[in-house]
C-alpha cells in the first residue's frame, strides 16, 4: 500500500471518528433539550402533563407498590372507629403504614422546581437548614417542590402519595423522607374514599376508581413524631380546605403553606383565604397557580 493510500485511510478514519463524536454530542444535546422541555411542560402546563404521562407505561410499577395500599376488611373496620388523636390509630399508622427514609439517599438534584415559591419561603425562614416539610401528592417525586430543600438545605420530610404507580417511582428515588402510601382524610377520623386517579397524578372523588383508606393528617404527623412543619406543600384538588380544617392549629406549628389551586374556583379560594387569615397566616402572591400562606409571627 502506497503512502498516499495510507494518508487517505488515515484521513477517512479521522473523519469517521469526528463524525461519530459529533453525532454522540448531538444526541446528548438533543436528550438534554428534551429533558429541559419536559421539565418546563411539567411545571407550567397541566394539560400537557396528562399528555406526557399517558405515554409512560407504569403498570409494572403499580403492581410493585399495590401491596402498600391493601387493607383487609378487618383493618378497614378497625381503624374507622378511631378518632385522629387515638393512640391506637397513631401506633397503627407508625408501625403498619409509614415507610421510613432509605439508609442511603439518592443523587443530588440541582433544580428548584417550585416556580418561585421556595425562594419566598426560604427568605421567610431565613434560609433555615435542617427543617422539616410535608408534601401531599408528590407524584413520582421528580417534580417535587420540596426535594430541593432536602438536597441543598439538609431538610427531611414526610411525603404522602395516593397513587400506586407514582409511589413505586417515588420510593426508587431514595429521597430523605418518610412516605405514607395512602390519601389524607378530609375528616378527623379515617375514611374510605373512592378516588379516580388521573394520568397527571392528580385525583378526585368518584363513584368509580380505587378504594383507599385515608388517614387524618394530624394522626400521621403524630405517628411521624412531628409537631412542627416548616413548609407544608399540597395538591389535593378540591380537598385542601377540608384537610386544613381537621388540623388542631394549637397543637401543630405550621410556618409556611403552599396550596396548588387547580380548580381556580373563586368562592373556594376566598373561603380558603378567609380560613387561613383566621389561623394567623397572610397570603403571598407568587404564581397564578398557587397560594402561599406564611404565619404572621407578630400575632
Amino acid at each position: 500500500m502506497s503512502r498516499t493510500q495510507d494518508l487517505y485511510l488515515a484521513a477517512a478514519a479521522a473523519i469517521a471518528l469526528w463524525w461519530t463524536i459529533s453525532l454522540q454530542m448531538s444526541v446528548r444535546s438533543f436528550v438534554q433539550e428534551v429533558t429541559t422541555f419536559k421539565l418546563f411542560v411539567y411545571q407550567s402546563h397541566t394539560y400537557m402533563k396528562e399528555v406526557l404521562s399517558s405515554f409512560e407505561n407504569t403498570s409494572h410499577l403499580e403492581d410493585e407498590s399495590r401491596p402498600h395500599f391493601s387493607f383487609s376488611h378487618t383493618e378497614r373496620k378497625l381503624v374507622s372507629e378511631f378518632s385522629q388523636e387515638d393512640e391506637n390509630l397513631i401506633q397503627y399508622i407508625k408501625h403498619n403504614l409509614l415507610i421510613p427514609p432509605p439508609m442511603y439517599v439518592g443523587l443530588d438534584w440541582g433544580f428548584d422546581r417550585s416556580r418561585g415559591i421556595l425562594p419566598a419561603v426560604m427568605n421567610y425562614l431565613k434560609n433555615m437548614k435542617g427543617g422539616f416539610h410535608v408534601e401531599c401528592c408528590a407524584f413520582e417525586g421528580h417534580y417535587s417542590q420540596a426535594h430541593f430543600l432536602e438536597t441543598h438545605h439538609h431538610w427531611e420530610g414526610l411525603v404522602i402519595e395516593e397513587e400506586p404507580s407514582k409511589l413505586a417511582q417515588l420510593i426508587k428515588m431514595k429521597r430523605n423522607v418518610s412516605i405514607l402510601p395512602t390519601c389524607v382524610s378530609p375528616e378527623k377520623k379515617p375514611v374510605q374514599m373512592m378516588l379516580n386517579l388521573r394520568p397527571d397524578g392528580s385525583s378526585k372523588m368518584s363513584d368509580n376508581g380505587t378504594l383507599l383508606q385515608c388517614m387524618p393528617l394530624f394522626s400521621v404527623l403524630k405517628a411521624a413524631g412531628k409537631s412542627t412543619i416548616d413548609f407544608f406543600s399540597f395538591y389535593n384538588e378540591g380537598r385542601e380546605l377540608e384537610i386544613l380544617k381537621t388540623l388542631p392549629f394549637d397543637k401543630v406549628n405550621i410556618k409556611a403553606i403552599a396550596v396548588y389551586r387547580a380548580q381556580k374556583n373563586k368562592d373556594v379560594s376566598e373561603t380558603l383565604k378567609t380560613f387561613m387569615y383566621g389561623k394567623g397566616f397572610y397570603n403571598v402572591n407568587i404564581t397564578l397557580e398557587d397560594y402561599v400562606f406564611l404565619r404572621n409571627e407578630n400575632l
